[in-house]
């Protein structure tokens, strides 16, 4: 037992070393544990075609870290942001190389923490962000009023105006 688990600590250890080679990295992604996958998945050198396929795992949190790498291609990030699990979805709000048109897609979203990471995301454009600050959750607005691309007149008007003010007086 104590041999098994520490073959595993010795391929979780490599799946998550950024110095790791890619090759290394395709075979890790074929380990039977999940926790193995979770950090290739999560590994900004894992190839884009290891990327694909570890975006098709039954595991959620493999697809989630697989959201969030950099290095995953513009395809596996429009199909995973209409993957049903929410923290797939904030993968995808909060990935700098999301594109514009996939990042508006989540203005919408039932859930105020995918909407919030979009609020976060510096490449959501500024009229998503104008959409954001119309938003009814508190957190969302505490995230638009963050972000450097939103407009400074939107900080102006109606519960903005009020966040901002509020937020003001508490520093």
């Amino acid at each position: 037992m104590e041999m098994t688990a520490r073959r595993i600590q010795v391929r979780w250890t490599m799946a998550k070393d950024l110095n790791t080679p890619s090759e290394a990295l395709v075979e890790l992604s074929k380990d039977r544990n999940v926790n193995i996958r979770l950090m290739v998945a999560k590994n900004p050198n894992t190839p884009p075609r290891i990327l694909k396929r570890l975006s098709k795992s039954q595991n959620k949190d493999v697809r989630w870290k697989v959201a969030e790498n950099p290095n995953t291609p513009l395809k596996v990030l429009v199909e995973l942001s209409k993957d049903e699990n929410i923290g797939v979805r904030w993968g995808v709000a909060g990935n700098l190389n999301t594109p514009p048109e996939i990042l508006k897609t989540f203005l919408k979203d039932r859930r105020p923490t995918v909407r919030m990471v979009l609020a976060t995301n510096r490449n959501t454009p500024s009229e998503a962000l104008v959409e954001l600050s119309k938003d009814e959750h508190e957190g969302v607005l505490q995230k638009v009023i963050g972000n450097p691309n939103t407009p400074p007149e939107v900080l102006m008007y109606g519960k903005m105006r009020e966040l901002v003010v509020k937020m003001i007086m508490e520093s």
